[in-house]
């Protein structure tokens, strides 16, 4: 009996049908039994790993596109798996094209927003300066405030070097 159903998947080939999933090849093993093999299998459909894909380009967007991935998955299993087709009302969880764009849009500026939090109203710029030497976002700022670095309502400036020492000792862990 041949069984061919194309998955958009990023652990499923969509050429080949191939599944990544380690029980079923390497990790294999007889005590191992058709219901641990299904619900490995199930597992791995509702919780895709795009970080060891089989098919690359549907894991790239997974991670980079994931409403239009949403949107690929649910067309495939309509068209090559049977998955009833009733339309689902915009206000009702479902996704057009332009509702997908402004909710990519929306979330860009969010993830803006919460990077720009992380520098707790100093500068980035001059944050970056210490960051560019290795040190993350939130250590630079905490050595700000130890310091008393101020803020000068987020306007760049060069600090004086005695304030420059201070950060960098306290950084470094000499503070």
């Amino acid at each position: 009996m041949k069984f061919e159903t194309k998955v958009w998947h990023p652990n499923v080939s969509s050429q080949t049908g191939a599944i990544c999933l380690d029980t079923l090849s390497t990790a294999w093993s007889p005590v191992l039994t058709i219901k641990s093999a299904l619900l490995s299998l199930q597992s791995l459909l509702s919780t895709p790993e795009p970080k060891d894909p089989q098919d690359a380009e549907v894991a790239n967007m997974l991670l980079r596109k994931p409403k239009e991935f949403e949107r690929v998955a649910r067309e495939w299993a309509i068209n090559y798996a049977g998955a009833p087709k009733k339309q689902v009302a915009e206000g009702s969880g479902g996704a057009t094209d332009a509702s997908i764009r402004e909710q990519e849009r929306k979330a860009k500026e969010t993830e803006e927003r919460d990077a720009l939090a992380a520098y707790d109203g100093y500068n980035k710029e001059l944050v970056d300066r210490f960051c560019s030497m290795g040190f993350d976002i939130d250590r630079v700022v905490a050595a700000f405030k130890h310091v008393g670095i101020d803020r000068n309502n987020g306007a760049d400036y060069e600090l004086e070097a005695e304030y420059v020492g201070d950060v960098t000792a306290y950084l470094l862990g000499e503070d």
